[in-house]
């Protein structure tokens, strides 16, 4: 790979970057953004320096390191804090890789599972709030939202 197509791969996996950070630094862990957005940043060039195509795709291979990276190092700066937001499950860290691949997500999923989509992942409702409104326990919320990251990988 020459330098220009380097330099490309890069500043297009920036913002990639950056979500991971702004997902991963909230609450508490906001004094840690830079250091977390940086730590992303140098993981990807390392990924550029050791990706296979036997991998699999570039930005998920690229994801998964940046991610883990981060989360090693909040781990190391907070033995005792909880890294997450409780509700913030694997899977829905893993929805920001949709958004690179233009889905129409109004024309995936159903008008039930639209708009638990939008309250949780647009409007930022967090699990416990989105059982009270349903008037459901929290486990089938959970439920509910693993099967819609699901259907959306599975279309993406």
């Amino acid at each position: 790979m020459n330098i220009e197509e380097r330099d490309n791969l890069v500043n297009e996996c920036i913002p990639l970057a950056k979500t991971i950070a702004c997902l991963l630094c909230t609450g508490n862990q906001k004094r840690f953004f830079d250091d977390v957005s940086s730590i992303c940043l140098l993981k990807l060039v390392e990924c550029i320096d050791t990706y296979n195509s036997d991998k699999g795709d570039f930005k998920n291979y690229s994801f998964c390191c940046m991610k883990n990276e981060a989360i090693r190092f909040l781990k190391k700066e907070n033995r005792q804090e909880r890294i997450l937001d409780e509700n913030l499950i694997e899977g829905e860290l893993d929805l920001i890789l949709l958004a690179d691949y233009n889905i129409f997500i109004e024309e995936i999923l159903n008008d039930e599972q639209l708009k638990l989509y939008d309250l949780r992942y647009r409007q930022k409702y967090n699990q416990k709030d989105l059982a009270e409104l349903y008037n459901i326990n929290q486990s089938t919320i959970s439920r509910k939202l693993a099967d819609i990251v699901n259907i959306l990988k599975a279309n993406a």
